[in-house]
């Protein structure tokens, strides 16, 4: 069976961050109500050929990434002061401000720096039409991060549509000296590309080329101010 390329997930990401165990970057989420959209279908022509004709067969065709996925969905959270025992002293309504992923298990915030080519596994790397390159073609404008050196970055970005088909949601591609992290702005009630009410909408690399069929995991952050 054909690996799912084009993985959606609607992800309610909810945080519970105790105050006096605050991180500088993103706090890790809780991810719930997973769903995932299949890939684009291939599709296959045929033509009509007779002996002694030319026939004029202009083509033309579409196929999924080997590539890249993407996460969309809500963010929110509370910023806590309680202790370990899960008792809660006081609870603050937090506006969630940058959505991050990542494959590694944990990342230095404070090392994280503007990722480039140099920083990408091999299969984003090679000459084809969806490498790391030809994705992260712009620069960006940065992360409202309340972290002042995340904020100072401008990242190689990758815009994602919304609905209309317009560059909305900015991928941005950071580095923290031993891990790539994927980063995007929280935008309440956003516009994703499928015309779904969203708060973000994360561009993620994926392995699919050569016929891999395992599922790559990430580790999600909610950073809250």
């Amino acid at each position: 069976m054909k690996k799912l390329f084009l993985i959606t997930a609607i992800m309610s990401l909810m945080l519970m961050a105790v105050v006096f165990a605050a991180s500088e970057g993103g706090d890790e989420a809780e991810v719930t109500a997973v769903e995932t959209r299949a890939q684009i279908a291939g599709t296959t022509g045929s033509v009509d050929v007779v002996a002694g004709n030319i026939t004029v067969a202009n083509l033309e065709s579409n196929r999924s990434t080997y590539r890249w996925a993407a996460l969309i969905g809500n963010a929110s959270g509370n910023i806590l002061l309680g202790d370990d025992f899960s008792n809660i002293l006081h609870t603050w309504t937090a506006t969630a401000v940058v959505v991050y992923a990542s494959e590694a298990a944990s990342v230095t915030w404070g090392s994280l720096v503007a990722a480039t080519d140099t920083n990408m596994p091999a299969y984003l790397t090679d000459a084809d039409s969806d490498n790391y390159s030809l994705t992260f073609d712009t620069t960006g404008t940065g992360l409202s991060s309340g972290v002042t050196a995340i904020a100072a970055l401008t990242p190689d970005t990758a815009f994602t549509y919304n609905s209309a088909g317009a560059d909305t949601w900015e991928t941005n591609a950071l580095y923290d000296g031993s891990a790539t992290v994927f980063a995007v702005d929280v935008s309440a009630n956003g516009d994703s590309y499928a015309g779904d009410t969203v708060d973000y909408q994360l561009l993620v690399p994926e392995d699919g080329t050569s016929g891999n069929a395992v599922a790559t995991t990430y580790n999600v952050w909610l950073e809250l101010r």
